[in-house]
């Protein structure tokens, strides 16, 4: 399954594009696109660092996801990046 995510905040620094398309096994969960990402970011974007994907969430254009959530039949999803401020 071909998954696209939309890339905001912190995301847009490594990635010129605004989205990037993954490869998913059919019947993919939430957790196992984390771990596509994650994997992709450690070879592909100088800089990267685990701890960036630990605080970030997947969301459809529905509802934010949990790492046990299918993904959506569209394949598309956004990265909501960890924030800080006040």
């Amino acid at each position: 399954m071909q998954v696209t995510l939309q890339l905001f905040g912190v995301y847009r620094r490594f990635q010129e594009s605004s989205a990037i398309e993954l490869t998913c096994a059919d019947g993919a969960t939430i957790g196992d696109v984390k771990a596509a990402l994650g994997a992709y970011a450690a070879s592909h974007w100088d800089g990267w660092h685990e701890r960036i994907l630990r605080s970030t969430v997947l969301a459809s254009k529905e509802a934010v996801l949990r790492n046990y959530d299918p993904v959506p039949p569209d394949g598309h999803l956004a990265i909501l990046p960890p924030v800080s401020g006040g």
